[in-house]
């Protein structure tokens, strides 16, 4: 179960395009992507659609354990802090060393489940 939260945590950054996920370049490059070129009505409606989606991957965590409210609170607020962190200290990470990296987690994660497949 832990596991499967684990990879969880790593799918919500892909899910919300955080730093390391959003593009093969510098953070402080990209401003606002494709937000720049709207104003207005049109950028409220993107701009709420992605605290909508926002709002539905954090409830999925929240989700994740069904039967507490307060454990699931602290799991979406714990999910919450630990993607900002990692959106915050890999601003400036390159694509190569991003793969390497998760390559690396997905390898070391596949070999935990099928260890703790054998004690089931």
């Amino acid at each position: 179960m832990p596991l499967m939260f684990l990879a969880l945590l790593i799918i919500l950054l892909l899910k919300l395009k955080k730093s390391p996920f959003d593009a093969p370049k510098a953070h402080q490059e990209i401003v606002g992507g494709v937000e720049v070129k709207f104003s207005g009505t049109f950028y409220g409606i993107i701009y709420m659609a992605k605290m909508t989606e926002n709002i539905f991957v954090y409830s999925l965590v929240f989700l994740f354990d069904g039967v507490n409210w307060w454990l699931g609170m602290i799991l979406d607020f714990g999910a919450f802090l630990a993607v900002s962190a990692v959106d915050n200290a890999t601003a400036r990470v390159r694509i190569d060393h991003l793969v390497r990296a998760i390559y690396m987690s997905a390898f070391v994660l596949a070999i935990l489940a099928i260890e703790g497949l054998v004690y089931v």
